[in-house]
């Protein structure tokens, strides 16, 4: 209980903004600039939507689109957008390489390439490449950016250039956004020091989770991107493997690496066992709801802490090693 309320003291975020960025509606399809629209979807008019807008002819479309998901976009912070853009990173970092996709004129099977950065574009933002699997043509391009509070999705179908086109109208729409309203500025971390912590369910291989869990569990995110548990199917409550991460920024002990240290003090009792790993870690048991004695290795890397659950002492130690080594 001391570490939980210790953990809630330092961990409380700061204030959230009393204004979103971008408070109010706008028309996003004027954004993309009738120019754009004309060189990639020639003689095509307009779609309007209430959430997007739409551009086709026979063989090409273009969409743009809010993309938040939970509630009016407006009424989001810029820190809940960050935090919902990262949760659907987690699925586009371990596409479904069969699902099936709309394109212009109907569902085709494409293979979904892993998410790739995009440099330049709103705050953050990512491009997925949809194949046709007979040709490896690249069909159909999604990028999904974030600027402030917003979330925006575009999508272009067509039969070549296609990234090109997906990442010109997301770049048009960013800096059209920048000019309704200016960046918030954002704080630079010390040195060696993480800004925010990784996206649980993305630390580990596929393979190198099918040597920690049964063949049939699945990753499942918790209440935030950074945990994550593998639990198979209808056994909820039972994780085979759990990640949590925090990386603290400021509190009562200072700075991030102190205030880290301190936190990872709390683990200290009762009697547990150090482990060369990181800069210092521990492994010891605990208890949950399903099983008496489980084995734990929390382990601190500058202002990082990291904490794994799983079945067995030496899976929970491995676990450990491995995020350790993907870490930045």
């Amino acid at each position: 209980m001391r570490l939980v309320i210790a953990l809630m003291l330092w961990l409380n975020p700061l204030p959230s903004e009393i204004q979103p960025r971008f408070p109010a509606s706008f028309d996003l399809c004027a954004t993309v600039g009738r120019d754009l629209v004309e060189r990639l979807v020639p003689d095509t008019q307009t779609n309007l939507d209430a959430g997007y807008c739409d551009w086709r002819r026979p063989g090409t479309r273009l969409t743009v689109r809010w993309a938040n998901k939970n509630g009016e976009h407006w009424d989001y912070t810029s820190a809940q957008a960050h935090e919902e853009y990262r949760r659907s990173l987690i699925v586009d970092l371990r596409p479904d390489p069969s699902r099936s996709v709309w394109v212009s004129i109907g569902f085709r099977e494409l293979s979904t390439t892993t998410a790739q950065a995009i440099a330049g574009v709103g705050e953050e933002a990512r491009l997925v490449d949809h194949l046709s699997k007979s040709t490896k043509q690249v069909r159909l391009v999604t990028v999904l950016f974030r600027t402030g509070n917003l979330l925006i999705q575009v999508e272009y179908a067509a039969a070549d250039r296609v990234r090109q086109g997906a990442v010109s109208v997301s770049r048009r729409v960013a800096a059209a956004l920048d000019r309704l309203s200016p960046p918030e500025p954002t704080p630079t971390p010390p040195p060696g020091t993480y800004a925010e912590p990784p996206i649980a369910c993305a630390l580990l291989s596929p393979e190198q989770t099918k040597k920690l869990v049964h063949p049939d569990a699945y990753a499942r995110a918790g209440q935030n991107s950074a945990d994550c548990s593998w639990e198979k199917p209808n056994t909820s409550f039972d994780a085979q493997l759990e990640l949590r991460f925090w990386a603290p920024q400021r509190g009562p002990a200072g700075d991030g690496v102190a205030q880290a240290k301190e936190m990872f003090s709390g683990w200290r009792e009762p009697e547990p066992t150090p482990l060369d790993i990181a800069d210092e870690a521990l492994t010891f048991h605990t208890a949950t709801t399903q099983r008496p004695d489980v084995p734990v290795v929390v382990f601190r890397k500058a202002n990082l802490i990291g904490y794994v659950r799983a079945r067995d002492p030496a899976k929970a130690e491995q676990a450990a090693r491995w995020i350790v080594e993907a870490l930045p």
